[in-house]
């Protein structure tokens, strides 16, 4: 019963970070369009992230897809979800003084430390959306939501790339 239960409770958070993961991934794409309307309406430029645009090229040789991919998909989830998630998140819940308050600060820094205006939105809900995922099951159910996340970004761009 006990094996079974903790089956059961990994498969949980599972399904709990993708379900986390593919709606940031669809908030995202709406926030997204909305903050590219914004900008294009005050005349200002949209590029995406960096690497996100590195993935867009055509000339971006293979070696250098495949580590911005490994970046993406595994290395920032984990490091980014330990970082403002468990480290910094964690102290903000006690000192603001409650759970909501605490993600809306992570989001605006998440958002504000991936250096890209026209993304910072996408990115803010993005982080609404791990901060989520982390209070429901923990600190390997944001990674995962991260990690989907990241997945279907670099996919779409690749898509774009062709």
């Amino acid at each position: 019963m006990c094996a079974s239960s903790g089956t059961d409770s990994r498969f949980r958070v599972l399904i709990a970070g993708l379900k986390f993961g593919l709606l940031a991934v669809c908030l995202g794409m709406l926030s997204g369009s909305l903050s590219s309307l914004l900008f294009q309406r005050l005349g200002l430029e949209s590029n995406p992230q960096d690497a996100v645009s590195a993935l867009m090229r055509a000339d971006t040789p293979p070696l250098t897809i495949a580590l911005i991919a490994v970046a993406a998909v595994v290395v920032s989830p984990v490091l980014e979800e330990f970082l403002f998630r468990h480290f910094i998140q964690r102290r903000l819940v006690r000192a603001m003084g409650g759970k909501a308050r605490a993600a809306v600060a992570v989001a605006v820094l998440f958002a504000v430390c991936h250096w890209n205006l026209a993304a910072a939105l996408p990115l803010f809900v993005a982080s609404l959306l791990f901060s989520a995922a982390y209070f429901r099951a923990g600190l390997p159910c944001s990674i995962l939501a991260h990690a989907t996340h990241n997945v279907v970004t670099v996919v779409a761009a690749l898509l774009q790339s062709s």
